[in-house]
């Protein structure tokens, strides 16, 4: 009878101490990796979510760029995967470049698990004014006139600004020529001084340029208009079926535990309900786009089909 009773005694205490330790997480600080160097929409996006998430300890941001995010992504399948280390990804990192490279140090199905979507950004359409152009069937008429001979710049071969423009080529059936750079700066100073006709970027790189009257907003990726460029009307207007937005979100080892999954995306999601949070996000043109675990997995589940069926049909390689 006593075996029995201190059997029992045993499995309750047990039981307490793993609920005990649920409830205590996090105990120390979480560190949430960024796979891109600071400034750039990732770093921007986690920085004021971290700031901002409740959790009663610390969530420490550090800068891993390298290799279009895998550096930081490597660090993060390396990581234990107790609910202590998370990091930022756009749908680069896990989606794209798993089509574009042979030799990523992870693989987003088996070493990563989704936490929560943070955030959109709908791409902008800009072209540079001497290009005559002041809507997106102004393009496409150009492009149909002088098939291949509308150049775009983009920050390299796999860039969103690639896929984003490819994406409108296969669409509507047009051909533009690309015109890799090495990044994105560089892609817009060389749209702002004519070596090319037009590219797709984020709305705070190209935004003042569109003030000063230096380049013109011409469409938008989403399916509404975008609310700092008013004279921009959605893609799919024209082009129907067309959509493009870049995003942030937050993944974690593959194995973490649900209940800490769990809790740090509600942490997430508490942060992206503050008004100074909407505000500031809203401010750089991203909009807040709060998802839970399984809508977010649900979400890469279906992006990577579709972005891996275009990089196919494109013939898009870095290999």
């Amino acid at each position: 009878m006593k075996r029995v009773v201190l059997a029992v005694a045993a499995a309750v205490l047990l039981a307490a101490a793993g609920q005990a330790g649920a409830e205590d997480f996090p105990a120390k600080q979480v560190k949430m990796i960024i796979p891109f160097a600071p400034g750039g929409g990732n770093d921007t996006v986690g920085r004021l979510v971290a700031e901002n998430m409740d959790l009663g300890q610390p969530v420490v941001v550090e800068n891993r760029e390298g290799a279009g995010g895998a550096v930081g992504l490597g660090a993060l399948k390396q990581s234990p995967a107790d609910g202590y280390t998370i990091a930022t990804t756009s749908d680069g990192p896990i989606i794209t470049n798993t089509a574009l490279y042979d030799n990523l140090p992870y693989d987003p199905k088996t070493d990563f698990t989704p936490v929560a979507l943070m955030a959109r950004s709908s791409v902008v359409l800009v072209a540079n004014p001497k290009l005559g152009v002041k809507s997106v069937a102004d393009l496409l008429a150009l492009a149909r006139e002088k098939p291949g001979k509308i150049t775009y710049s983009s920050g390299g071969i796999g860039n969103y600004g690639h896929l984003a423009a490819e994406l409108l080529a296969s669409t509507a059936g047009v051909r533009f020529l690309h015109v890799p750079y090495k990044g994105t700066a560089p892609a817009i100073i060389a749209l702002l001084s004519g070596e090319v006709d037009f590219a797709f970027s984020s709305p705070a790189t190209v935004l003042e340029h569109v003030k000063a009257g230096k380049l013109v907003a011409i469409g938008v990726g989403d399916a509404a208009p975008h609310k700092l460029f008013p004279d921009a009307r959605p893609i799919a207007e024209t082009v129907p079926g067309y959509q493009f937005s870049s995003w942030v979100g937050v993944i974690a080892p593959a194995g973490t535990p649900q209940d800490r999954i769990t809790k740090l995306a509600t942490a997430i999601n508490g942060a992206l309900k503050k008004e100074e949070v909407v505000k500031l996000l809203e401010s750089t043109g991203s909009d807040v786009a709060p998802l839970m675990p399984a809508e977010f997995g649900a979400m890469i589940e279906s992006e990577t089909a579709k972005w891996h069926e275009l990089i196919k049909k494109a013939g898009i390689s870095v290999k």
